[in-house]
């Protein structure tokens, strides 16, 4: 038994560990609104789900901390709600999750009054809590504003700014309806706001950012504005999927690849079948391209003629694939196409050449250094090593 005075420390020492750290409420989301409202509170919600890398970062990194759970403790009702389970899907749909971690500040009568999105440092988070207690600043607050018919510019930069921040949907609107008021667009803080919020193909500051991407270029790097451009394209991508009209998306990359549009449009679907695993499709449409189009390196046809290997069974489309890996060879020879080309001919049932293109590919292999233990354990398979 320990002395009283060491069992009375220990015990504060306890209650100390239990008081770190931000303190979730479990409950149903009925009873979290009603305690909110006895509290006068608002709630703040951790929506996350469980196969979120960010969202267990801010468990370990930030939820934990002393100095965040004193400040959310006092000031809010928090609950952490898994968005794919129980209450989570509804309440995703109603309050606009789309991303993970999401944090929700929320009133009693169920109405958003702020949110914030991805990981942040204590601070950082400290700041987003903060601001949402701010009666006058936060997006609710803004929002009322804004409906109450303030069209100031800098009011409209910085609400639109927020609206980003809390990736809501009416951030471009804001965003554009601010640039109409501006003379000049080629200002810092225009570009800033024009390359964070041009979200939409076909929008004012979309074709201001596509007919003066060296501007941004020098400004944000060649390889970040291409990988906006990039975003634009895959969301036209999957609006002509859900629409049938390719009107937007095939404008788009007549912009971006002069003379070559019709290519890039059948090389993106290719890419969109694979990635969706359509592959009755991607046979028909590969076989079709291949047959327009030339291949860029030895690898694409490799890449190809192997997803053949793996997902074809019809002998005649894996004669094509037999043809690429062949056309691939005469690039570049080494191992891996020299170990695709030995695989169809075995799926073909050409078993003697296959043989002598596995063995050919595992003496590249070890010319060059390469793994090819998976070539060696299939012929030992079929007896021929």
């Amino acid at each position: 038994m320990l002395p009283k005075a060491l069992l009375l420390a220990f015990s504060l020492s306890v209650a100390s560990l239990h008081a770190q750290g931000v303190n979730f409420l479990k409950d149903k989301w009925s009873n979290v609104l009603a305690k909110a409202s006895q509290e006068n509170k608002l709630i703040f919600v951790d929506a996350y789900t469980t196969w979120c890398g960010p969202c267990k970062m801010m468990d370990r990194n930030v939820f934990s901390t002393r100095k965040v759970g004193d400040f959310f403790n006092e000031n809010f009702i928090n609950v952490k709600i898994d968005m794919e389970t129980g209450e989570g899907p509804a309440l995703a749909r109603q309050f606009g999750v789309r991303a993970y971690p999401t944090f929700l500040f929320v009133n009693a009568s169920g109405e958003t009054v702020h949110r914030g999105l991805g990981y942040h440092e204590p601070d950082d988070f400290l700041a987003l809590g903060k601001e949402a207690l701010d009666a006058d600043n936060n997006l609710y607050a803004q929002k009322q504003r804004y409906e109450k018919g303030d069209r100031d510019p800098e009011f409209l930069y910085q609400f639109a700014l927020q609206l980003y921040d809390a990736q809501d949907e009416d951030y471009p609107l804001i965003a554009e309806e601010y640039l109409k008021t501006q003379k000049d667009w080629n200002t810092k803080n225009n570009l800033d706001l024009i390359y964070k919020t041009s979200d939409a193909s076909g929008s004012a500051m979309f074709d201001y950012f596509l007919k003066n991407k060296p501007v941004f270029e020098e400004e944000y790097g060649t390889r970040a504005v291409n990988g906006k451009i990039q975003y634009f394209v895959q969301n036209e991508i999957y609006a002509s999927r859900q629409t049938g009209d390719q009107t937007q998306l095939k404008k788009l990359l007549k912009i971006l690849h002069p003379g070559r549009a019709e290519e890039m449009l059948a090389r993106l679907q290719l890419s969109f079948l694979a990635q969706n695993e359509q592959y009755d499709e991607y046979a028909k449409a590969a076989i079709d391209f291949y047959g327009k189009y030339k291949a860029e390196n030895w690898d694409e046809l490799n890449e190809v003629a192997w997803l053949f290997y793996e997902t074809v069974d019809n002998p005649s489309q894996l004669k094509h694939a037999v043809k690429w890996a062949k056309q691939s060879i005469k690039m570049d020879p080494n191992y891996y196409n020299h170990d695709t080309l030995a695989l169809l001919y075995h799926k073909l049932g050409k078993t003697k050449k296959a043989i002598k293109l596995g063995k050919k590919a595992i003496a590249l292999a070890h010319e060059s250094g390469e793994d090819c233990s998976s070539t060696e354990n299939w012929l030992r398979t079929i007896g021929a090593l």
